[in-house]
């Protein structure tokens, strides 16, 4: 779910100020395990040759083998870590608590305009961080058994220590550092407290719903609190089906507050579209996996049907898609209907898709979906005239020219760029143009890191590309 933070993240074309890291398997690690109608397989994560092992066939350029994708994903992890992830100060003898500080680097700046001082972070953060230690641990095995489990486990503390106020299984979107001074940013960022709004957002919920099936099969029959992980990644999708998708499953709301009854019950989401989650589910949720296949089908042929149609074949999708009747069933947001005037373009919660999208071909190989990642890759790298620095953040799909760049954003965006590097790498006869985005993504070891945003999308890019993605064993 998008929260504003995104405006202040900006670097020109002239002067690139740096970015960073985060990870996972599918909409980062994608999907964890095969479902009915499906073949079944169990795999390791890379083959023996150093290939990595996916259903769908990915591409790395000859300057990018998966040794050094790798070992970029490592660094990159441990820098991003280093920024964003703290520690919350709890009385001696209470188990560890960790979160992913959204505003670090930011809040004391003068030129913070875009949100709440006092923030610290929202679930789609805290989601994003239980995946990049899930995909460090698949991809380094040292880690894994020294430290990644003890670090999980404190994510997953402070997840149950803040239930959404609409369905306790899910997470409430927003914390505050109560001790913060709102108008300087400083102050004690350790005490931490809901924000106002105190109910939940889908896309963090469905990636920490995800990051515990994952957990469970990196330490199958460990957990926390009495409970495996598979168990505690069961709650979570009990509370998506129930408080987050209608009765059909055709549904996803944008949060538990939007369901029947809402206003938005006839909004929804394209950062919510996570197809490999969704097949994971499935296949873990077993009693109800006709609701998930079912929602995995209409999330993709919605994706299908825009690429067909309004979006003309470019790959993209909107932020929001509304039902403005029972006839047409969803199409593009034709005005602003949550965040923005733009909330029908290709803006802030859709420049995600690429990566989700990419993912969940590695994992299933959907040729529907490796038709739209060839031709966005396409679309993009002649829009940008090959150059990955001209990826503009954010483009028309219905206010304005299809694809054409939103006016008056003079900067790039790793939020916007790296999920097309992904994107590029599934797509054949794309070598060079995945090089030059790869390289680009690498500006990091002299640019340093910039927001959390654009440096989380980056590292759940590198680790998926690092071949932290496999299926679940059934």
């Amino acid at each position: 779910m998008t929260v504003g933070k995104h405006k202040h993240a900006r670097r020109s074309s002239c002067c690139r100020s740096g970015f960073w890291l985060a990870a996972l398997l599918c909409c980062c690690l994608p999907a964890l395990s095969s479902c009915s109608g499906r073949q079944k397989e169990k795999s390791l994560m890379i083959e023996e040759s150093g290939q990595i092992n996916s259903r769908g066939q990915i591409h790395l350029p000859k300057s990018w083998p998966l040794e050094r994708m790798q070992q970029e994903a490592r660094e990159y992890y441990l820098t991003w870590s280093e920024k964003y992830v703290q520690e919350r100060n709890l009385p001696k003898g209470e188990g560890r608590q960790l979160f992913v500080d959204y505003l670090a680097g930011q809040r004391e700046s003068p030129a913070f305009t875009w949100g709440d001082r006092r923030a610290l972070t929202v679930s789609e953060a805290h989601g994003y961080g239980m995946l990049a230690v899930c995909g460090m641990a698949a991809i380094d095995q040292e880690y894994k058994t020294e430290s990644a489990r003890a670090d999980f486990d404190a994510l997953a503390r402070l997840f149950l220590s803040f239930p959404s106020k609409g369905d306790k299984r899910l997470m409430t979107w927003q914390l505050f550092g109560d001790g913060i001074d709102p108008a300087t940013g400083k102050g004690n960022s350790n005490t931490i407290q809901p924000g106002q709004r105190q109910f939940s957002a889908t896309d963090g919920d469905m990636d920490i719903a995800y990051s515990f099936l994952l957990a469970d099969s990196l330490w199958p029959g460990q957990g926390l609190e009495g409970s495996s992980y598979r168990e505690m990644a069961l709650e979570v999708i009990s509370g998506l089906r129930e408080s987050c998708t209608n009765t059909a499953g055709t549904v996803l709301y944008i949060g538990d507050w939007a369901g029947s009854g809402s206003s938005h019950s006839t909004v929804t989401r394209s950062s919510d579209f996570m197809p490999a989650h969704l097949s994971a589910f499935a296949a873990a949720d077993t009693a109800h996996s006709a609701h998930w296949e079912t929602l995995r089908e209409a999330q993709i042929s919605l994706v299908f049907a825009t690429n067909a149609g309004p979006a003309e074949n470019s790959g993209l999708v909107p932020d929001f898609f509304k039902s403005y009747n029972k006839a047409t069933g969803f199409e593009p947001a034709r005005t602003q209907v949550l965040e923005s005037p733009h909330d029908g373009d290709y803006n802030w919660n859709a420049c995600r898709v690429p990566w989700r999208l990419g993912a969940t071909w590695l994992a299933e190989a959907d040729p529907r979906l490796e038709k739209i990642l060839h031709e966005g890759t396409v679309m993009i790298r002649k829009l940008s005239g090959g150059d990955p620095s001209r990826i503009p953040p954010g483009q028309y799909l219905s206010s304005g020219p299809v694809s054409q760049p939103i006016p008056g954003r003079n900067y790039s965006d790793y939020s916007f760029t790296a999920p097309w590097a992904l994107a590029a790498a599934c797509t054949a006869g794309a070598e060079l143009w995945t090089e030059a985005l790869l390289d680009e993504l690498g500006s990091w070891r002299t640019e340093g890191l910039s927001s959390y945003f654009g440096d989380s999308i980056r590292l759940l890019v590198y680790l998926t590309l690092a071949g932290a993605y496999g299926h679940l064993d059934d």
